[in-house]
């Protein structure tokens, strides 16, 4: 009786594993396109692994399983992450853009002058 739900338990693992991964795949030829870059997608991405094994651990902690709820936080929390990266590189590519007398000052020093 137990066979057939280990067997079912582990299709299901390896196809959010696959959507997990085409997913990246997806995300990264999408913010290459954006960046017209390969190294700052990598770069957005390569913070994917730190932020997984965090939500891994504090779910050990705590001893929850891992469902469904939790596959679906973990997608939003990622999603969240790569937003908060883009909007880092961008602002970060604007300031590098307006010349080194706005990159080198804080932001609230350069609208304090303006």
């Amino acid at each position: 009786m137990d066979k057939p739900f280990t067997h079912a338990a582990s299709e299901m693992t390896r196809t959010t594993l696959m959507i997990l991964g085409f997913a990246l795949f997806l995300s990264f030829i999408v913010l290459a396109l954006q960046f017209n870059s390969i190294k700052l997608p990598a770069l957005i991405l390569s913070s994917v692994p730190f932020c997984l094994a965090g939500m891994a651990g504090m779910l050990f902690a705590t001893g929850k399983p891992l469902g469904a709820p939790v596959v679906i936080g973990a997608l939003v929390v990622v999603a969240a992450m790569v937003n908060a990266g883009v909007l880092l590189f961008s602002y970060a590519r604007t300031l590098q853009q307006e010349g080194p007398s706005h990159a080198a000052l804080p932001l609230g020093e350069v609208e304090a002058g303006e």
